[in-house]
């Protein structure tokens, strides 16, 4: 059979490459060979008329009776289907599997834009396909397409609120039947959707989400999954450990920000422990808090407030000038008021520790409520010789004004003081 097939293959190229001044008798040479073939095949022609002659013979009881007819033309029927899909079930199961590709990548092209509406429309018809036809060999270059396509499902519905239909979607995925890397993306994606139910109880979903991480360790997302549950818990040291590990996971671009949210979790930390009693622990945490993010201004708070009720005031001002703030001036002008900074050199201390501050402003409001109008007055006029004035020292200065008797002078610096905080400085009326 092979060799005649050749043959034929060697005659029909002949045949389509003859030279030119044969081609124009190309149909009688075609002619020629047909009648050279059927006179060679004559024995043989006798034979095969013999031999359905004798098929005849035999159905022809079938043929003349109508079951036999319905039985002859069913089994025809079912004889050319098989054949038909013999032939073409490759063809027909490609076909199918590139239309389940291109549902499944317009899904993905959806998802990047976070249109999820639509992209779970796409992502279930791939799923329904894969109910009838195996995607595996369909689409040979993603045989876990159809895995995929539900996870991405899930992730759909998680973000459409519809958890309990993401949690379905994702409990008819077998992990052992997956690759390692799919077996990742499964584990994560119950992770995430398990945390938005309501009816789960905290160890289910902290099982699963600790199951995810020792499949993916450095994997941010379940990090911040853990982290944040354990901060809502209360949980802080485990919340500080899941942020240490997203620390290193970060990318370098990243990792400050999330350096100085772990230096938060710290200082959230060192606070609790203050309020516990716990100060020493509370010490070392903030030192770790400064060691991950020195411009925090909590950790020098605290630390501040501690200095004062063991240190002195000085040491705590010390505390408080590491990060200059509102609430760090505020501080110390409670500390005047509890006249625990009234020693000699105390000012010159103060405006050393907060340099180009506001501290000016705390101790002339301190010297004005004692009494002391020509302190607070030095004050002002020094902050203002730094060429720091505006709208607060103005209004300040009306006062030490007024209460020096000068009303012409108060009103003069009080109007401006209005026309700065409306910004219409220069301006001759409002």
């Amino acid at each position: 059979m092979k060799k005649a097939k050749n043959f034929f293959s060697s005659v029909l190229f002949r045949l389509r490459n003859m030279p030119g001044f044969l081609r124009k008798f190309k149909l009688w040479i075609i002619l020629g060979l047909v009648l050279l073939i059927l006179l060679a095949l004559g024995p043989w022609v006798g034979l095969l008329g013999q031999v359905l002659s004798g098929i005849g013979r035999v159905l022809e009881p079938v043929v003349n009776n109508p079951v036999g007819r319905f039985i002859l033309v069913n089994a025809i029927l079912i004889l050319v289907v098989v054949l038909v899909y013999r032939r073409f079930k490759d063809r027909g199961r490609r076909l199918l599997g590139a239309l389940a590709l291109d549902r499944f990548l317009g899904g993905m092209l959806h998802l990047s834009s976070a249109r999820y509406g639509r992209a779970a429309k796409q992502f279930e018809r791939v799923v329904r396909m894969g109910r009838w036809l195996n995607l595996a060999e369909a689409v040979d270059a993603y045989p876990e397409i159809l895995a995929d396509a539900r996870i991405k499902l899930a992730l759909c519905y998680r973000e459409l609120g519809e958890v309990e239909k993401a949690m379905k979607s994702l409990e008819l995925l077998h992990a052992r039947e997956l690759s390692p890397a799919m077996k990742k993306d499964l584990a994560e994606a119950k992770a995430v959707v398990y945390s938005l139910s309501g009816e789960l109880m905290d160890e289910t979903i902290d099982r699963e989400v600790d199951r995810a991480l020792d499949l993916d360790p450095s994997n941010r997302r379940l990090l911040r999954l853990r982290r944040d549950r354990a901060a809502r818990t209360g949980d802080l040291a485990a919340a500080v450990e899941s942020q240490k590990r997203l620390v290193k996971a970060a990318a370098p671009a990243e990792r400050g920000d999330e350096r100085t949210f772990l230096a938060a979790l710290h200082a959230r930390h060192a606070l609790r422990l203050v309020r516990n009693g716990k100060v020493d622990e509370a010490r070392a945490e903030i030192a770790r808090s400064r060691a991950s993010d020195p411009s925090l201004v909590l950790p020098n708070l605290l630390a501040g407030d501690i200095a004062a009720e063991r240190d002195g005031a000085r040491a705590a001002v010390k505390e408080w000038a590491r990060t200059p703030s509102v609430a760090a001036l505020e501080r110390v002008g409670r500390l005047l008021d509890e006249g625990k900074l009234e020693g000699e050199g105390d000012l010159e201390f103060l405006v050393a520790a907060f340099p180009r501050s506001g501290i000016l402003l705390v101790l002339a409001n301190h010297y004005l409520a004692s009494g002391r109008v020509h302190k607070a007055k030095n004050c002002v006029l020094k902050y203002e010789q730094l060429g720091l004035g505006n709208v607060h020292s103005s209004r300040l200065m009306s006062e030490i004004l007024r209460a020096e008797g000068d009303e012409s002078g108060a009103d003069r610096l009080a109007w401006r003081a209005l026309k700065g905080f409306l910004g219409v400085e220069g301006r001759e009326s409002v």
